[in-house]
């Protein structure tokens, strides 16, 4: 047995923390998450295309076309599925849009076109205003999913600690257990074979005892990883396959016994595992196809029991 922890890792980012991809130019990594800078020309009949470019995304507006009676029109793409951020809770923002600036607004039910209509200060306030919204919902989403993933971080960083606290004991103990091994071996070839009885029943000793401080350390993880958490949810993040097991399946039949379904299993998408990829994910499914229990994914790092 070697003297390392051999734990899965925990993914920071559930399935489902990590930012979208951008569409638009790369944004440094240590750039600020703040509403990007707008640049909103006088609406004219000759208005240059001006644009909004956030990390998700680009809202552009074509020139403003006159029509008959003074009224304008131009037309700002946002993407479709950012139209929420126009609408806000109940209509609430878009009403609040059409108040300020006294324009119409209509967005489209088939791509990305919000089109906006009235005189030519209506139109400029009321776009730049639309401007303002999408960038808002664009920093707060931001700062949002980094705070999410800070979270995570902090999370990982405290049961990582955990681990070290013993991993500090089992590397000494295992250092000592190389040395009786390599004792007993040359006091066998001596012919001393009671002596090299003894070394090995120490290495021995020294093995059950790192054992033993492995299963400290895991469930010293899994309590603080389950301090939050009720009997119907558990967390299994950085634990080994085998204790992370066990402990799915006490906790299964507790709750079971008890009439209670369904069972939250948080495993993680282990993204931050090693080199061999998630172990806990790909275990406890195989355990539970195995014995023919039924659950469904909440996302790719939990999934819910039936029992």
């Amino acid at each position: 047995m070697g003297g390392r922890f051999s734990k899965s890792k925990k993914s920071r980012a559930s399935s489902s923390a990590a930012a979208p991809a951008a569409t638009t130019a790369a944004v440094p990594a240590d750039a600020p998450a703040a509403a990007p800078v707008i640049e909103t020309a006088a609406v004219a009949t000759t208005a240059p295309v001006t644009s909004i470019t956030t990390t998700q995304t680009t809202v552009v507006t074509v020139p403003v076309v006159k029509t008959e009676g003074g009224a304008a029109t131009t037309v700002i793409q946002v993407p479709k599925a950012q139209h929420h951020v126009i609408i806000g809770k109940g209509g609430a923002t878009i009403k609040d849009i059409k108040a300020q600036s006294g324009a119409q607004i209509d967005l489209s039910k088939d791509n990305d076109d919000v089109t906006v209509t009235g005189t030519s200060d209506a139109v400029a306030k009321a776009v730049a205003l639309i401007h303002q919204t999408v960038g808002k919902a664009e920093s707060d989403r931001q700062q949002k999913h980094e705070a999410t993933v800070a979270a995570h971080e902090a999370h990982s960083a405290a049961y990582e600690a955990i681990y070290a606290k013993y991993q500090t004991q089992i590397d000494a103990l295992a250092k000592e257990r190389t040395q009786f091994s390599e004792q007993a071996d040359a006091a066998y070839n001596s012919g001393d074979k009671g002596a090299a009885a003894e070394f090995r029943e120490k290495a021995k000793g020294n093995t059950a005892k790192m054992e033993e401080l492995q299963n400290q350390a895991c469930k010293e993880v899994f309590a603080f990883n389950n301090k939050d958490h009720d009997e119907m949810t558990i967390d299994l993040h950085g634990l080994h396959v085998e204790p992370a097991l066990r402990l799915m399946q006490e906790r299964m039949q507790s709750v079971k016994s008890k009439g209670k379904s369904p069972l939250v299993v948080i495993y993680g998408a282990g993204n931050h595992s090693d080199a061999g990829g998630a172990k806990i994910k790909p275990a406890v499914r195989k355990h539970l196809d195995s014995e023919g229990i039924q659950y469904t994914e909440i996302n790719n790092g939990s999934i819910s029991v039936a029992l």
